[in-house]
């Protein structure tokens, strides 16, 4: 799943969270932030999980892909991004306003 946002981002955290029912969790997920990509190996918990992101990725959308499973039923997740707003001015791009981004994922059984 490909979540875009609405402007620039430099993200430098993520935090993920399995579902509560242990038949759903995810074993395995990547995310990728504008061609970096994250290999997270999960445990099998609801506990949440926070992937830093150093150094920090600029991007307008975060990839989000199931690479791994403990069960085979209804699995999904949840996460949250987190990072600097980008603002452009005459020198470049500068960073303010931590910002937040939220989305859930959802994935049917295939």
């Amino acid at each position: 799943m490909r979540v875009d946002f609405k402007k620039q981002y430099q993200v430098n955290r993520i935090e993920y969270m399995n579902r509560h029912d242990p038949s759903q969790r995810n074993r395995e997920v990547i995310f990728e932030i504008n061609g970096v990509k994250k290999v997270i190996e999960l445990r099998n918990n609801d506990e949440k999980t926070v992937i830093i992101i150093d150094p920090p990725v600029q991007s307008s959308f975060i990839q989000m892909t199931i690479s791994g499973v403990y069960q085979s039923c209804k699995n999904g997740g949840a996460f949250s991004a987190w990072g600097l707003k980008c603002s452009s001015l005459k020198n470049g791009a500068t960073f303010s306003e931590e910002g937040y981004i939220e989305s859930t994922i959802e994935r049917e059984p295939t």
